[in-house]
């Protein structure tokens, strides 16, 4: 719904400039008319170039409207989803981490950490998991397009093994790395 809002808004203004620069060419204000070009395609660049307020949303992966939305419950003691969101915040993609903590609790993971300027441009939301922090559970993980339920559980065995020092719930598929 976030998405679609945006996107009939961006559309509302570039209909709203489109009539600017009519209006500028009719009466031959050629400032005006070279203001409004800049301004519509600023506008074209922050939208296509998906940066939406402090969010990106991927266009590389398709549409959020594919995404999948699955739920479950899985449960942990207190201490340990405790522990989960504590590592997350502290390795934040502001800090050059992975993980996208909001609130209500809701947690992002991406494909690349935002160590540098090209692993921030590449990287894309993989999931986002849904947590009830009174129920100490994860009730939800949206899957994005390109990304299956084997790769969430891999990703949800790292996360709690760096967080808790063991996998609760998730499952490496693959030896990693790092």
């Amino acid at each position: 719904m976030h998405t679609l809002f945006i996107e009939y808004t961006v559309v509302s203004v570039l209909g709203l400039l489109g009539a600017v620069l009519a209006i500028c060419i009719a009466h031959g204000n050629i400032l005006l008319l070279i203001m409004a070009a800049i301004a519509v395609a600023v506008l074209v660049y922050e939208f296509f170039g998906v940066n939406v307020g402090d969010r990106r949303l991927s266009r590389k992966a398709g549409n959020a409207m594919q995404a999948q939305k699955v739920q479950i419950t899985l449960r942990y003691d207190g201490a340990e989803l405790k522990q989960i969101i504590r590592y997350a915040k502290a390795h934040d993609v502001r800090r050059y981490g992975r993980y996208d903590f909001r609130t209500p609790p809701h947690l992002n993971i991406w494909t690349h950490a935002w160590c540098n300027t090209a692993c921030r441009e590449e990287s894309c939301v993989m999931f986002r998991l849904e947590f009830d922090s009174k129920r100490s559970a994860l009730m939800s993980v949206v899957l994005m397009p390109g990304f299956d339920v084997e790769a969430f559980v891999d990703e949800l065995a790292m996360l709690e093994k760096a967080a808790v020092g063991r996998s609760v719930h998730g499952a490496c598929r693959r030896k990693h790395t790092t």
